[in-house]
């Protein structure tokens, strides 16, 4: 028999994810589709499951072990090096970038074999900085910016992921997906 197309059938879901990594990177909004799916597919299997201890910098892991399975999540609201980058300290509203800058978060997306991207909301505000010289800091009061349009930032920003993922994603081994403009939530 054929479960109702509305049915969430988890031990599926799972034996499909046997062996594989799944992660979702963003912000807020893409860590609560990996929170349901955590909470859904927990409450259908049976086995050991843990989380992967604490929220290590920008990534928080829960494993399937009996299925050999990572569902992960990592904080990386603007896609490129931001000074929302940290995951407990982020509220600005005065957004700064490193637009053509994305390694220091995709060096831990690359072992993937799903990757779920979801960047617009943060984007969203009047304009965006662009750190053009400084220190190592993103809001040295020392450094450089310009002001950047949101809209023309957003496109550059996706220009340098997706620059990213043409070069280090193989479409063979890792099925990828991206969410724009979304729903909001307040908390």
């Amino acid at each position: 028999m054929v479960p109702p197309f509305n049915s969430f059938d988890g031990k599926a879901i799972v034996e499909r994810l046997r062996g594989k990594r799944l992660m979702f990177v963003g912000d807020s909004l893409v860590r609560n589709q990996w929170n349901s799916m955590i909470c859904m597919l927990y409450t259908s299997i049976p086995g050991v499951k843990r989380i992967g201890g604490e929220l290590i910098g920008s990534l928080r892991t829960f494993r399937f072990t009996d299925y050999n399975i990572s569902i992960d999540f990592y904080w990386a609201p603007m896609l490129v090096e931001s000074n929302g980058d940290s995951p407990t300290d982020h509220l600005t509203t005065f957004r700064i970038v490193r637009i053509k800058s994305i390694e220091k978060h995709a060096r831990h997306w690359v072992n993937s074999d799903i990757l779920i991207f979801n960047s617009y909301r943060w984007w969203r505000s009047h304009v965006v900085n662009f750190l053009k010289s400084g220190g190592s800091l993103l809001d040295d009061p020392n450094n450089v910016y310009e002001e950047v349009n949101s809209v023309r930032a957003y496109k550059l920003g996706l220009k340098t992921w997706s620059n990213w993922a043409h070069t280090h994603i193989d479409p063979s081994k890792t099925k990828l997906f991206f969410m724009s403009a979304t729903a909001i939530h307040f908390m």
